[in-house]
């Protein structure tokens, strides 16, 4: 028999942890519970923020400072936490549980050794180097779906740069797990397992909080910086310094996928305001959102294309920061016009 738990392709792909709650989330938008779901998606999504450079040289992030981005703190999955560390020095059966908690109606949100799962014929499951790490390439994963008969798991993740779907034995499972890197870092004496699963019709109650958006908006407009991060619209600013001195060869590619996949939140997010009326929006703020969207995925496959390449190129590094403050300028307009349509339906509410 199988067992699958429902998952979808998320809308955002830059980061797994992010990737993986959504593929599980994306399915209230099916349900009663959209409404409260898109109210909880907004607030988490709208805008982004940027680590110094000189501490983390790719961390362009979305800005949750409402809420984090973890399965245990979203609000939004009933979750059960499981110490992983203490589950392999007690010999416990991983595939075992795993089955046992997906037929529960339960994913399972854990980090896996990949070398394992891509290459299972050459892997060596004691190789260990002198900082006593195992050789590993340890990444979280979504446990998504099992075959009793086959005694087979599916597994959700980046295969081949994209997010799907494979099956793997339970024995390699087992192996996977007991020997991803964290269980085995000095550093990491915990590795939480996490069970999670999604609510039933209407058992999600997150109200629209038309302030909570406006401060993120004016915190996009605003930028500047807190702390060690860099805010909002500065984030295009520290991007542009950061190709003049370095160029794109180095550049992340994470960077560009974060903006692309911000624009497709930002368009989501208008979507849905405008379809339940907490907006009254036009077609020309869609049609920009969608334009902006266009020039924030030519700006990543670029970056793709020039990184084939592999030649630095001051004409490749123009071009970029040319159509990067080309979209840092359409995502101004579009926050100032959100902002204006969010304060005009304050005052409407107000005067009824």
């Amino acid at each position: 028999m199988i067992y699958q738990i429902p998952i979808s392709q998320p809308p955002i792909t830059s980061y797994q942890h992010i990737t993986c709650i959504l593929a599980l989330t994306d399915h209230y938008n099916k349900t009663t519970n959209k409404n409260s779901y898109m109210n909880w998606f907004m607030l988490q999504y709208l805008n982004i923020m940027l680590y110094r450079w000189n501490e983390h040289p790719s961390n362009l992030r979305f800005d949750n400072c409402f809420n984090a981005h973890t399965h245990i703190s979203c609000g939004i999955l009933s979750c059960d936490v499981y110490n992983g560390a203490e589950m392999v020095q007690h010999s416990v059966d991983f595939s075992e549980f795993a089955s046992g908690k997906i037929k529960e109606g339960f994913a399972i949100y854990v980090r896996l050794n990949r070398h394992c799962i891509v290459e299972p014929i050459n892997f060596e499951p004691y190789n260990y180097n002198q900082q006593g790490y195992d050789s590993s390439w340890s990444h979280e994963t979504l446990i998504s779906g099992y075959d009793s008969e086959k005694q087979e798991f599916y597994l959700s993740d980046f295969y081949d740069n994209k997010f799907r779907t494979i099956s793997i034995d339970g024995h390699i499972l087992n192996l996977s797990f007991s020997t991803a890197r964290r269980i085995h870092t000095d550093n990491y004496r915990r590795q939480d397992v996490i069970a999670c699963r999604t609510f039933s019709d209407n058992q999600l109650n997150i109200t629209y909080d038309p302030l909570a958006l406006l401060f993120l908006i004016e915190r996009w407009l605003r930028g500047g910086t807190m702390g060690d991060r860099f805010l909002g619209i500065t984030c295009f600013d520290v991007i542009d310094e950061r190709i003049q001195k370095c160029g794109l060869l180095t550049f992340d590619v994470r960077v560009l996928s974060v903006l692309y996949d911000h624009t497709t939140a930002v368009l989501l997010i208008l979507n849905y305001l405008i379809e339940t009326g907490k907006i009254i929006g036009d077609q020309y703020l869609i049609n920009h959102t969608e334009d902006a969207r266009k020039t924030a995925l030519i700006c990543l496959n670029l970056l793709l294309k020039y990184k084939i390449e592999a030649k630095e190129n001051d004409q490749h590094n123009n071009k970029m920061r040319t159509l990067l403050n080309s979209l840092k300028d359409k995502e101004e307009m579009i926050f100032k016009r959100l902002h204006a349509l969010v304060l005009s339906s304050m005052e409407s509410a107000r005067n009824i």
